[in-house]
């Protein structure tokens, strides 16, 4: 007679939080708000898992698409550094003050301002937080075929 051997299975993360909040196109502003919470949860970790990386790659995709559509705003012809320069000057925010509220170094929000580093995802959610706008404000805009 055969024995089975039981394998120990990591638990997956990523599983978990799909549970939490399912993967699906954000439908109502209630489930943007909930969205939301979730994508700033996992930002505020010091150090996020690769499996909450990846739920919050996700999550933000989900999270644009809604707001593109129910939320657009004319930002043609405009940078994520335009639209982070703008934002930091209407409230008169300095450049310190919202890497210390983001946890984005200061020398970083130096260089996104200036358009010398890119904004990417993780730090375009902390700065939608932070701003209260969303984060496809600072995300390059996506072009279709051509």
């Amino acid at each position: 007679m055969a024995t089975k051997t039981k394998i120990a299975v990591k638990p997956d993360r990523f599983a978990e939080l799909c549970a939490e909040f399912p993967l699906r196109p954000v439908r109502t502003d209630q489930q943007l708000d909930a969205a939301t919470a979730i994508a700033h949860a996992i930002l505020r970790k010091d150090a996020a898992t690769q499996d909450e990386e990846d739920y919050l790659e996700v999550l933000s995709v989900l999270i644009h698409d809604y707001e593109r559509s129910r939320h657009a705003i004319d930002t043609s012809g405009r940078t994520g550094a335009d639209m982070l320069r703008f934002l930091i000057g209407t409230n008169g925010r300095s450049q310190a003050e919202v890497a210390r509220a983001t946890g984005i170094p200061v020398s970083s929000i130096s260089e996104m301002c200036t358009g010398k580093r890119g904004i990417g995802p993780k730090h375009a959610v902390a700065l939608g937080a932070y701003c209260s706008v969303s984060p496809t404000l600072f995300l390059p805009k996506v072009r279709g075929p051509v």
